[in-house]
């Protein structure tokens, strides 16, 4: 299955029935080399006495990352899911640290 993006960010919404995403594309072009077709990064968030949460990041063949992440429904559960590509690792744990300062609101982690 092909998708016209190359990740997403995913946001319970406030009553824990569905996702809100955000779609993006890698602006960067050594991220557009060799992506894979089915492997993605993902991490995930989750919100604890006023802060968001890291809680894990891993890499995982999905088929259909819709269809995971629709599973999540009622989790609480905060992320990122990411295409894979060559050169994608450090890219990915950049974001990570970004997606967390921005909101914590923190300048520096």
């Amino acid at each position: 299955m092909s998708f016209d993006y190359d990740g997403f960010y995913f946001v319970p919404n406030e009553d824990q029935t569905d996702l809100n995403l955000q779609m993006f594309s890698y602006n960067v072009e050594e991220l557009k080399e060799d992506k894979s077709e089915n492997t993605y990064h993902i991490a995930f968030f989750y919100f604890d006495e006023n802060r968001f949460v890291f809680d894990e990041k891993f890499e995982a063949i999905f088929y259909s990352p819709m269809t995971y992440i629709k599973n999540l429904i009622g989790s609480k559960y905060h992320g990122i899911m990411a295409r894979k590509s060559k050169r994608s690792g450090e890219w990915f744990d950049q974001l990570i640290k970004e997606t967390m300062e921005k909101m914590n609101g923190d300048e520096a982690i």
